[in-house]
């Protein structure tokens, strides 16, 4: 959900496309430049891939995931928690565009892999998401994670099955509010 794609009867998951991945197409349209992606969620990832990026004779792209407080709608203590989580839970993937040998490295795993739900929950912009919508995103998190090499735990998989979930606590009202608009 965003101010210009707020949830609504015809398509209550708001946005139905998932967003562009700049840094791949960076990495895919420059291979002589250092492209990565980082989050705050990981400061000491971050740091080093900034020191790189500054020491890469010619040009350097980095892509970092920062919440925003005000869109995302969640508490502001919870920032590193959030950067961590969407990380861990697949929605962004952290690697490096190795120039050289013009290849990716997936070699940075966080310590736990968790379900999409788990990040969706601490923010109030997903609040209205059924369980489809979940399993939606779910889907495409086991893709990230594949498309890095990792091996799905069962319980991934399982929550990609939106018979195994339940609709985010405000679902019902927004169903509700979007029926009326």
């Amino acid at each position: 959900m965003t101010t210009f794609s707020p949830p609504g009867p015809k398509v209550p998951e708001a946005k139905t496309l998932f967003p562009k991945d700049l840094a791949r197409m960076m990495a895919a349209g420059h291979p002589h430049c250092y492209v990565a992606t980082a989050s705050v969620g990981y400061p000491i990832d971050l740091m080093n891939k900034v020191r790189k990026g500054l020491n890469h004779k010619g040009a350097a792209y980095l892509m970092i995931y920062t919440p925003c407080q005000k869109g995302f709608v969640y508490e502001t203590p919870r920032s590193i928690d959030l950067g961590r989580l969407v990380v861990e839970c697949g929605l962004y993937p952290i690697w490096e565009w190795n120039p050289e040998k013009r290849a990716f490295d997936y070699s940075f795993r966080p310590q736990n892999m968790r379900p999409v739900s788990e990040y969706l929950k601490l923010q109030g912009r997903f609040g209205h998401l059924h369980a489809e919508h979940i399993a939606k995103l779910q889907n495409f998190a086991n893709e990230q994670w594949r498309m890095m090499g990792v091996e799905l735990p069962e319980a991934l998989i399982h929550a990609a099955d939106a018979k195994n979930l339940v609709n985010m606590a405000a679902a019902v009202e927004a169903e509700t509010v979007a029926q009326t608009l």
